[in-house]
């Protein structure tokens, strides 16, 4: 083998290390959830629908149902938020996953 195929033969394997690295580095982010036990089985996520209104969502886990609170629109700044029920799914209904 001479030197100029090692040059090139070196500069593939340092080319095909760099495309692993870049790959195995920008993949997919992971998500953690909560691992330990909750005291009660709820989970809360916030939201902004539009400007100067949120929304609420709170999922029951153990009546595997959702429901939906939204803030009073329009409010008037510097009034209290005052939330109201949106909505609500039956999760067990939506997704056919009876326990």
């Amino acid at each position: 083998m001479n030197r100029r195929s090692l040059i090139v033969l070196l500069a593939g394997v340092n080319l095909l290390l760099l495309v692993v690295i870049v790959f195995s580095v920008t993949g997919p982010q992971q998500a953690f959830g909560q691992a330990a036990a909750r005291a009660a089985d709820y989970v809360i996520v916030t939201g902004e629908t539009e400007t100067d209104n949120d929304v609420i969502y709170l999922v029951d886990s153990r009546a595997r149902r959702m429901y939906a609170f939204r803030t009073t629109y329009p409010r008037m700044p510097g009034t209290p938020a005052r939330f109201g029920l949106l909505a609500q799914r039956d999760l067990a209904g939506d997704f056919g996953r009876p326990r």
